[in-house]
């Protein structure tokens, strides 16, 4: 069976229940850890569940920057992932004014929940991961999108229709060129 690990805001209620309902039923298990709410040591849980995991869901919604400990977890979290070579997914509603830069991240999918187009691709992207390892870095034939900006430059697949948006690293703003072409997929070919 495999397993993603769920990074999160408690607080982003509709968020968290989207991804858990399009989790209900498959072989895929998804973790979740209300550090708050688990007893000691959390820590050392969040450890072996992050490495059990094929990869990590970054869940950024309108709460990720509530509280220091949201942020410092939400940061730790990805840190042991990045450190242990997991696939880091990084899911953000479109248009958001999130504040929250993910310095390292492999996938970034743009979605909005009130669109049905939106929760499809994310639910086929759940269901491809309990065929894993279909997914890696750059599956082959895909383009990546690199930041532009000299203080950034990270690579990563986009997953969304998006003229222009704000790297999910660096937060500045990447405008796609006109001869990028996104398919129905919403990933970039060259």
């Amino acid at each position: 069976m495999s397993q993603v690990f769920i990074s999160h805001s408690k607080r982003d209620e509709d968020i968290r229940s989207f991804f858990d309902s399009i989790s209900a039923g498959r072989t895929i298990r998804s973790v979740r850890v209300e550090f708050d709410e688990y007893r000691p040591p959390a820590v050392e849980y969040i450890n072996q569940e992050i490495l059990a995991s094929e990869a990590i869901f970054v869940l950024l919604g309108p709460n990720v920057t509530f509280n220091e400990y949201t942020i410092n977890w939400i940061a730790y979290e990805v840190g042991v992932a990045s450190a242990l070579g997991k696939e880091i997914w990084v899911f953000e509603p479109f248009n958001s004014n999130i504040s929250y830069p993910i310095p390292m991240l492999h996938h970034y999918v743009l979605y909005d929940l009130n669109n049905e187009l939106s929760r499809s691709y994310i639910n086929g992207i759940v269901a491809e991961f309990e065929k894993w390892p279909l997914f890696r870095r750059f599956p082959s034939g895909v383009s990546p999108v690199e930041c532009p900006y000299e203080n950034c430059k990270i690579t990563f697949v986009l997953h969304s229709r998006a003229p222009s948006f704000k790297c999910p690293a660096c937060r500045q703003v990447i405008v796609l060129e006109e001869n990028d072409i996104v398919t129905s997929t919403g990933r970039i070919f060259s």
